[in-house]
């Protein structure tokens, strides 16, 4: 009987919870932006509870909700797959294909691990697109919350370097039974810090309002002294394609506060600010070992897969196979620090090629459009940074938003439409002339 009234509840809160997500948007973006914001903390979110033997995290219960939301708004999905979109199409089968060989060869628990974080994140930009993109309100509340989460995630940063200073790449702290890299934030809150200063000097370069510019220095700030060359390499492959794709005149109103800005740099690097990220950043980077342990390691995982036979090659292996590999005389098991490699090891070259085919082509068509300049500055820094990391769900309202503007489904102009009735000249009214007589 309690058993009963324990799943009675439990399915009841869920259904609360799809009725309130799909009411307000905002609490699922807001669960997402919860995760990053502890990530630093909690790098593992705690076990909810045991169904059937296998743990349940937030993070499924959220995706859960998310799949039944996409499910009932399936039309709004389909209408957004088209064009170039359609090549997701083969990707996520040969996932899915993946998938169900792992838990046919290795049981379930397994399979289902390694399939997590790609998982979370298509079924979050499958909710995603059910969402009001086509009025501008879709946009407005992923930006909001994108500079509300990175605000927070300053907040963070301040706190971690006053209670740990500011660590190198190689030193660590610990924190109770944790230990946790002395930077003072993890790659992917670097990186979200990084999306947050790209959008945000955008929206500075077509807005001119001038608490954009002050946001987006000192997020990329934050980007700086985070510490993690990665995100330097994306943030710079972000800001290069901003400038080369931004109208003329968006460049010219950035003289002077670039002036300005480079004047505080050099009187703060004069007082000795930055001495210390500079000495860590020095550092930083002429270490070539990791990247280089990286590609040895790519290099070893792509051969590993050739001899295993053409059908892996050309479809993957399953879900539940792990990434077992010689590194160094060591046996090395975790994930591949290469989001590409990853998805080429389970969906193989069709999927890869569908994959980068598909980024690539949707790239194209943002840089196409000055209007665009920011979403392309965006999907350019996340093509870059997969390199070296995985893609997790909290980069999915950001790469959606930039997929659905190449895909036609976002039309820039209206979200300036408001503020151009806003800003246009009353027309003059016609003089009222007097009846005589």
């Amino acid at each position: 009987m309690n058993l009963v009234l324990v799943g009675a509840a439990g399915l009841g809160a869920f259904v609360f919870l799809c009725l309130a997500v799909a009411r307000w948007p905002v609490l699922g973006l807001s669960a997402i932006g919860l995760q990053i914001l502890v990530a630093w903390e909690v790098p593992q979110t705690p076990v909810l509870a045991e169904v059937a033997g296998r743990q349940l995290y937030p993070e499924d219960v959220l995706c859960a909700v998310f799949v039944v939301i996409a499910a009932a708004r399936w039309r709004r999905v389909g209408e957004k797959i088209r064009g170039p979109m359609l090549l997701v199409v083969p990707f996520i089968a040969l996932l899915l294909w993946s998938l169900v060989r792992g838990v046919v060869e290795f049981g379930l628990a397994k399979p289902v691990n390694e399939a997590r974080e790609v998982t979370y994140l298509v079924i979050a930009s499958a909710w995603l697109f059910t969402l009001d993109w086509a009025s501008g309100r879709a946009t407005s509340m992923v930006r909001r919350w994108l500079f509300t989460v990175c605000s927070l995630l300053m907040v963070v940063l301040v706190y971690h370097v006053m209670v740990f200073g500011i660590g190198d790449v190689d030193s660590f702290v610990q924190v109770g039974s944790l230990q946790q890299t002395a930077r003072p934030v993890v790659a992917m809150q670097a990186f979200v810090l990084c999306c947050g200063a790209l959008w945000a000097l955008a929206s500075w370069l077509t807005d001119r309002e001038p608490h954009l510019m002050v946001l987006g220095v000192v997020l990329m700030a934050g980007v700086v002294v985070g510490q993690h060359r990665s995100v330097w390499v994306a943030a710079t492959a972000g800001l290069i394609v901003l400038l080369v794709r931004v109208s003329p005149r968006s460049l010219r109103n950035l003289v002077y506060p670039g002036i300005a800005v480079a004047w505080l740099l050099v009187i703060a690097g004069l007082a000795g600010v930055f001495d210390s990220v500079i000495s860590n950043a020095t550092t930083a980077l002429s270490d070539t070992g990791t990247y280089e342990w990286r590609i040895s390691g790519l290099w070893t995982l792509v051969g590993q897969s050739v001899t295993n036979g053409v059908s892996t090659v050309v479809f993957g292996g399953p879900y539940g196979a792990g990434w077992a590999r010689y590194e160094d005389g060591l046996i090395v098991t975790f994930s591949p620090h290469n989001w590409y490699l990853d998805m080429y090891l389970r969906s193989g070259l069709i999927g890869l090629v569908a994959l980068v085919g598909l980024l690539i082509t949707m790239l194209v068509r943002l840089l196409r459009r000055i209007e665009f300049a920011p979403q392309a500055a965006l999907l350019t820094a996340i093509l870059v940074y997969a390199w070296p990391y995985s893609l997790g769900w909290y980069i999915a309202p950001v790469l959606s938003w930039a997929l659905l503007a190449a895909n036609g489904s976002i039309d820039e102009s209206r979200r300036r439409e408001p503020e151009a009735e806003q800003r246009s000249v009353p027309e003059p009214r016609l003089a009222r002339h007097g009846s005589s007589g």
